[in-house]
């Protein structure tokens, strides 16, 4: 009878162990996600002031910052910022315990993360996701295109 119960209590702090190791894992990458956002938020302002700067004083140098800005925006800042979201999304909603699938599955096989998505009821790009992570990049970037064309227009 003794062994009967101290399995139970087990398995009951084992769950809490792994419920609470979810929670600090998801504390940290929604930290890590709101870091990644700031620094790219951060750079992107710097880098348009210094190409506000160099408008028509040097198109050379306007065009090739435009250029390495798009491609971190396009390609480092969105393939950034979506895994770590899908990351923070594995560890809040318990998914891996949830639906015996690891983190590194989760974010890289798309056909099961949306079906595990769709049984939930979450949505990858929920209001503030949409408004931080796909408009105001696409804002960036639109930016430097007319930043880009105008020095362009202006040889």
């Amino acid at each position: 009878m003794f062994n009967y119960y101290f399995i139970i209590f087990l398995k009951y702090q084992s769950g809490f162990l792994i419920l609470k190791m979810s929670i600090e894992k998801q504390a940290i990458n929604e930290s890590l996600l709101q870091s990644y956002r700031s620094i790219f938020i951060s750079s992107q302002s710097i880098f348009l002031a210094l190409g506000g700067l160099l408008l028509n004083k040097s198109n050379f140098l306007t065009l090739i910052l435009a250029l390495i800005c798009l491609l971190q925006i396009w390609w480092i800042w969105f393939g950034v910022v979506y895994s770590r979201a899908k990351i923070v999304d594995f560890y809040k909603y318990s998914i891996g315990e949830k639906h015996n699938i690891s983190e590194h599955d989760y974010v890289s096989i798309t056909a099961r993360r949306r079906f595990i998505n769709r049984t939930i009821g979450i949505k990858t790009f929920r209001t503030t996701r949409i408004k931080i992570d796909i408009i105001l990049p696409i804002l960036y970037s639109v930016m430097w295109m007319g930043l880009a064309i105008f020095e362009y227009c202006n040889d």
